[in-house]
Order: C-alpha cells, then sequence, then structure tokens
C-alpha cells in the first residue's frame, strides 16, 4: 500500500510541476507577445517622426560613449590603484609582484583579443 501511495504523490507533483512549468511558458510567451506589440508601435512612431529618431540615435550614441569613458576611467583608476600599492611594498616584494601581476595581465589581454578576432 505504501508503494502505491508514493507512485500516486509522485505522479501528483509531476502533474503540478508540468501545471506549472506550463503556466510559466505561457505567461512569457505572452510578455514576449507584450514586448513585441510596444516594439512595433515604437518603431511606427520613430518612422513618423524622423526628427525624433535622430535626436534619439544621438542620445544613444553619448549614452554608449560615457559608458565608454566610464570604463576607461575605471581601468585607469585601477592601473593607477595598482601602482600605489606596488610602491609601498618593499622593493624586493614590489618586483615579484610586478612580474606575476605582468604575466596574468598579458595572459588575460590575450584571451581577450583571442575573442574578440
Amino acid at each position: 500500500m505504501t508503494s502505491l501511495n508514493i507512485s500516486m504523490l509522485e505522479i501528483f507533483q509531476k502533474g503540478i510541476i508540468n501545471e506549472v512549468l506550463s503556466e510559466e511558458l505561457l505567461v512569457e510567451s505572452l510578455r514576449e507577445m507584450i514586448k513585441d506589440e510596444i516594439k512595433a508601435n515604437l518603431r511606427a512612431k520613430l518612422k513618423e517622426h524622423p526628427e525624433l529618431n535622430e535626436r534619439l540615435r544621438e542620445a544613444m550614441r553619448l549614452y554608449f560613449e560615457a559608458k565608454l569613458q566610464e570604463l576607461y576611467a575605471g581601468l585607469k583608476l585601477a592601473k593607477a590603484s595598482g601602482e600605489l600599492a606596488l610602491e609601498a611594498l618593499p622593493s624586493n616584494l614590489s618586483d615579484t609582484f610586478s612580474q606575476e601581476i605582468m604575466g596574468i595581465v598579458e595572459q588575460e589581454l590575450s584571451q581577450l583579443l583571442e575573442k574578440a578576432l
């Protein structure tokens, strides 16, 4: 009798899981359809108003340039902080750490270049 109860429980649990997954799939599909409608509406409005489209493009260009400058500033800050940390170390440790850091940086840069190409 116990094995029958366990298998019925398992069937019940699987049924609930399948129902939940089906409901999630339905909700996600509806969300995607709504997004598509919104995108189509926005594209139509931009087509009607080319000057607005141009302003939006310019704003996006400025936004991405600012993000790149932020990234560049972060890299410069990290470099300067690293240099300061190396200067604060005794000279024998500074040389060892400098060599280790350069090895790591070279390896990371070569991996980035491989991915980019």
